[in-house]
């Protein structure tokens, strides 16, 4: 997790792409934590969206507020909007005011999405996901505005967009199927195909190879584990309420102290 944190670079576009029960979540979470206990994220608001939280309870540590159990697109423009505004607000006042200001980030974090949600919008399940304007746009012009994805799929459906493919900052690849394999090999580069199967194909549960696009030069792969001890409990260490000063009711000694002189 060490490699991961120090290359990972705000804001971006990562996809995680890996079977199902093989640790896409779980290195999500152990990343949001990192992140969290390094106060990367203290100027940030996260934001899921998953099918899966609900019904396993993942991602606990986040309040309900700032969770939805399926992918909503309406919601989705509704906080890129949000997210625009503010930083193109404080921006401005900035300006005005000749002074440096920290502009806050939005952290949103796609997981397990694909096939959900395609009731509401025009077409529908995965191809929806694969070629929504919303998240190309966010694959696009997200970061110019703080925004940074990850994208967690079982599906390579989502790479069939070449926008979202070839707008992808970090790229995850865990355990794959031949299936996910063919479509993940079109993300990377410096392997052949042989030697990123092989690659690939070593990956147990937790074990992840990370390519990192925004390096300019030299190996572009590093090999990551996630820690497979996560506590989700680890939110009571962030709530970060400053402590109320208690209001002094005062004692005998000191209202007598008062009387002495003279005060009511």
């Amino acid at each position: 997790m060490d490699a991961l944190v120090e290359q990972f670079i705000m804001p971006n576009f990562s996809i995680i792409i890996s079977k199902r029960n093989s640790g896409k979540t779980h290195i999500l979470q152990n990343l949001c934590k990192r992140l969290l206990e390094s106060g990367r994220l203290a100027k940030a608001n996260i934001v899921l969206m998953s099918s899966t939280a609900s019904i396993s309870g993942d991602w606990s540590f986040l309040p309900d507020s700032n969770k939805r159990f399926a992918y909503d697109e309406e919601v989705l423009k509704k906080l890129l909007v949000w997210q625009r505004r503010r930083i193109t607000l404080l921006k401005k006042r900035a300006d005005r005011s000749k002074t440096s200001v920290v502009l806050p980030s939005l952290v949103l974090v796609l997981d397990d999405i694909l096939g959900t949600g395609g009731n509401r919008q025009k077409g529908s399940g995965n191809k929806h996901h694969a070629f929504s304007e919303t998240l190309r746009w966010l694959a696009c012009q997200g970061r110019h505005f703080k925004i940074t994805v990850l994208f967690a799929v079982q599906s390579p459906a989502v790479v069939q967009s070449t926008v979202i493919r070839g707008n992808a900052d970090f790229v995850l690849l865990g355990q794959l199927s031949v299936e996910q394999q063919a479509a993940a090999f079109k993300l990377v580069t410096g392997r052949t195909y042989s030697e990123f199967k092989k690659m690939v194909s070593e990956n147990d549960n937790f074990g992840f190879w990370l390519y990192n696009t925004m390096r300019p030069s030299g190996d572009r792969w590093t090999q990551v584990r996630a820690e497979e001890n996560f506590d989700p409990r680890f939110r009571l260490a962030f709530k970060n309420h400053k402590a109320k000063p208690k209001k002094s009711k005062g004692t005998i000694e000191d209202a007598n102290t008062k009387k002495d002189h003279g005060e009511k």
